[in-house]
């Protein structure tokens, strides 16, 4: 709490049952409250507080102080909470009338194993560490989320505790999930718990901390991916379809533990159902279980699943259990899957059995829980999102073929029967869009082809054509996503470079460059990838040069024109693109901003998009995958961030004969319709001399030594690596020219160079930040001082200095990382070469900081605009 914090609510109950409210966003006022409160009928009061906080505008409802009226009073609700800082999970044992009796010691010792077993299996999950405190009679696991307040996202808070009470709840402890609303209270941790009469079974005890990280800062975040594939699994438990087959429809639980008895406790009720606790395995019998580790729920509609979480049990379900005790003659009796009260099959059931039963069907998710099939169709295996528009006309076909309804309502039925499944049987993979690899280290391409034949490139050197069928890696494709042609890998790759001068205009290095590009996108697609900028004059092909490059190995659309998007102007944008293709190519850019900016360099060397969830359901995994960027600009100065020109390759396209003829240097000029004919027609050899090269590449690229590094050092490897197989130089000068040519492009105007070149023209500077942003100033007018890129203050310029300190050396300037001295901190700019400082002229006056070092030089008019700043 602060002067500025939002507001903390806080709750007196007596034990009389009276109610008082307070709001604080104070903290010493807070503090001295609680503790007058905590003094208060012996500390017998109990003292709760809302662990999300309230809105600013509560404070006029009396804020500072806990009403001292008991009774009912002006309280806040649900709609009064700013923000949700907390998922509050809690643990409260099961024990006679539990609103008014303490538990005793053995029903709290179950609540601590509970809160032990969930807190293990969410850390199996990616999830940080909680706080663990004790409630005085349970336990809470708390942790830290950030959630707006809307309905959506209060859905999303109630579905994570069903799942958990669905998953975890039992005859001795209950995950409560009344607790899920944003105004909810949380014991005051300190206070004693009193509920009912205080007895040595019954006790009254305080509430505490027990571990976790120490202060609200230190506390991770809860990834919203984690909150939403908990609340996921919630929805695909209601549904009660998370069987592969049909085993657990209709099953008579009660019945068949009454005829093969087993140790178990139970029926306990859960949200839409009832759950029993197995003591020893189910399926096996050949390990023990007293923690809830094998049980079965039975589901209101009469679903019945079970799970072991033993490794040997992995998969098993109702069907292996009634294997083991009945023999398999049981399936030959069991009833249909879907039935209606009239005993009759459902439209969707049907669909869904046929499906599971007569279709060669792999179901599984990807660690998004986005649901996935791998089928067989017309000789071949294809893999399809089930949210998709072709597996809905797949799963049309089959119906079809079997006089089956295509009833839109049907068909939306059984697709969410078989996304459960998916979603809970189903086993976790990673699905690559376009390019792949193996956790051999073997890399494929998905051609896009109709009958889904993959390109396979191998660590070993070799590469070829397989159907999908043997590819170790699975894929799905966008609507976007353009078939290549089959690559004659038979071609001889030596004459790659001549080949590719027919469509890149530009110089001999910089083809280099691209052919490095196109190789390096079809392998390795963990690794860090490039940007490049093709710029050039009006008419000087571009645009034909960045697009014949995604083209070649990653097309969209019909033909060559649709392999760019507009310019970019925003994240969504860029997130739209991710999350339909590999490159992402964008032509005509003419301005980048910073922010946008950032987002690039993220998906270049990895990282994910703030605005992320609005895209999560359409190719999340894309977004957080790494993705090369392509863009066209006349400006060579696009790129100005340090960051973005660190990963940046710039591609000089030469120009192009005009309409009055060819000028000395001028490339002949094609015409589009032979230049893409043409490209067509070498598109097969091409590839092909990719493929082998990128095979090659695959094989060497470790072995290569790096005497210069970037970011990037994956993609220099690989150059490397290719310029080598092809006796075509060395990548890593062509890397370092391109680089220093960059970055003294991007140095160009730009307004800091300009003023610290000014600020340091006759002698260098040593000062404080203030003191160097004053004479910064002093080198500009007032429209220059208006520009946006200019620092107007002095953090501003410090950071942008911090982030040009390499390439200020290419301007012969240093500057030095500031010191803390007796002055304060201290830092210095001056020209590398002390030949290089101007004479200064006499009108100069030199300032002094007072402590006999030189500070700069600034004439009188300099000290009128450090007055006007």
């Amino acid at each position: 709490m602060s002067g500025t914090s939002p507001v903390v609510g806080i709750r007196v109950k007596n034990q009389d049952s009276f109610w008082r409210a307070g709001y604080f966003n104070d903290l010493q006022t807070g503090w001295s409250v609680v503790g007058q409160a905590l003094l208060a009928r012996d500390g017998r009061d109990a003292l709760y507080f809302c662990p999300n906080p309230l809105k600013l505008d509560t404070l006029k409802r009396g804020g500072g102080r806990i009403a001292s009226k008991e009774g009912p009073i002006t309280d806040f609700t649900d709609d009064d909470v700013l923000h949700r800082w907390t998922l509050l999970i809690d643990l409260d044992p099961v024990r006679p009338n539990s609103t008014s009796t303490s538990s005793t010691d053995e029903e709290k010792a179950f609540a601590r194993a509970k809160a032990a077993e969930i807190h293990t299996w969410l850390n199996d999950r990616q999830w940080p560490a909680p706080l663990l405190c004790d409630s005085g009679n349970g336990y809470y696991l708390v942790y830290r989320v950030n959630v707006k307040c809307n309905e959506r996202d209060d859905k999303l808070i109630e579905n994570c505790l069903h799942a958990l009470d669905q998953l975890f709840s039992d005859e001795r402890v209950k995950v409560d999930t009344t607790v899920s609303n944003r105004g909810r209270l949380m014991r005051f941790l300190g206070t004693i718990n009193v509920k009912g009469e205080h007895t040595a079974e019954r006790p009254h005890r305080r509430s505490s901390i027990i571990e976790g990280p120490g202060t609200f800062g230190e506390r991770v975040v809860v990834d919203q991916m984690l909150l939403e594939g908990l609340a996921d699994l919630n929805k695909a438990l209601l549904k009660q379809k998370e069987s592969k087959n049909s085993d657990g429809w209709g099953f008579d639980l009660a019945g068949h533990l009454g005829a093969f008895p087993k140790q178990f406790r139970g029926p306990v009720d859960i949200t839409d159902g009832e759950k029993w606790i197995f003591m020893t395995c189910p399926f096996q019998g050949a390990h023990d279980h007293h923690r809830g580790e094998s049980f079965a729920i039975r589901f209101k509609s009469g679903f019945v699943t079970i799970r072991c979480s033993h490794a040997t049990c992995a998969g098993l379900d109702v069907g292996n259990m009634r294997d083991k005790d009945e023999g398999p003659g049981w399936r030959s009796k069991t009833p249909d899957p879907y039935k209606t009260d009239a005993g009759k099959t459902t439209a969707a059931g049907k669909i869904v059995s046929h499906v599971l039963g007569n279709c060669k069907l792999a179901l599984f998710h990807d660690p998004e829980h986005i649901a996935y099939a791998t089928v067989t169709s017309d000789g071949h295996e294809a893999t399809y999102r089930l949210d998709s528009q072709a597996f809905e006309l797949w799963l049309k076909a089959r119906c079809l073929d079997n006089e089956l309804s295509t009833a839109s309502r049907d068909l939306v039925e059984a697709i969410d029967s078989l996304t459960a499944i998916a979603q809970i049987k189903g086993d976790e993979r990673r699905v690559f869009l376009r390019h792949g690899q193996d956790q051999a280290g073997d890399c494929y391409v998905d051609l896009g082809r109709k009958d889904w034949q993959i390109l396979a490139i191998r660590r070993d050197g070799t590469c070829s054509v397989i159907p999908y069928s043997e590819c170790a890696c699975r894929f799905w494709r966008s609507r976007q996503l353009a078939p290549l042609p089959l690559p004659e890998l038979g071609a001889e790759y030596r004459d790659i470079l001549e080949l590719l001068r027919k469509y890149e205009n530009c110089s001999a290095d910089e083809i280099k460059i691209v052919l490095a590009a196109a190789i390096f996108e079809l392998i390795l697609p963990k690794a860090s990838r490039p940007i490049l900028v093709f710029t050039g004059d009006k008419g000087s092909g571009k645009s034909s040069a960045a697009k014949t490059l995604k083209y070649l190995v990653d097309p969209m659309g019909s033909d060559l024109a649709a392999c760019a998007y507009n310019p970019l102007k925003n994240e969504r944008d860029l997130a739209s693109a991710a999350n339909s293709t590999s490159i992402l190519a964008f032509d005509n850019q003419s301005w980048i901003s910073k922010e946008l900016s950032d987002e690039i360099c993220f998906l270049s060397t990895g990282g994910t998009l703030a605005e992320r969830e609005l895209y999560k359901n359409h190719g999340l995994a894309s977004l957080e995958a790494r993705h090369m960027q392509v863009f066209t600009a006349i400006n060579d100065q696009l790129l100005t961030e340090q960051d973005a020109l660190d990963r940046a390759f710039y591609i000089h396209t030469k120009p192009m004969e005009g309409d009055d003829g060819p000028a000395e240097g001028d490339t002949p000029k094609i015409e589009d319709e032979q230049f893409e004919s043409d490209l067509d027609v070498d598109r097969p050899q091409i590839l092909g001399a990719l493929a082998r090269l990128a095979a090659q590449a695959l094989h060497d690229y470790q072995t290569v030594k790096l005497t210069y590094k970037t970011r990037l050092t994956t993609f220099q490897r690989v150059g490397c690596a290719v310029l080598r197989a092809l006796g075509a130089g060395d990548f890593t000068d062509i890397v370092k020219a391109n680089r220093r040519a960059g970055t003294e492009q991007s140095l160009e105007g730009d307004i800091v160079v300009e003023g610290i070149s000014a600020v340091v023209k006759y002698r260098p500077f040593t000062g404080t930040r203030a003191q160097l942003h004053t004479a910064f100033c002093a080198s500009f007018d007032d429209k220059q001082r208006r520009r946006r890129d200019f620092p107007d203050t002095p953090k501003k310029l410090s950071l942008k200095l911090l982030k040009l300190s390499g390439a200020l050396k290419l301007k012969g300037l240093f500057y030095k990382k500031p010191k803390r001295l007796h002055a304060g901190w201290i830092l210095e700019v001056g020209r590398i070469d002390p030949t290089q400082y101007e004479r200064a002229p006499a009108e100069e006056q030199q300032l002094t900081d007072g402590h006999g070092s030189n500070v700069v030089n600034i004439s009188d008019a300099a000290k009128r605009a450090a007055d006007v700043m």
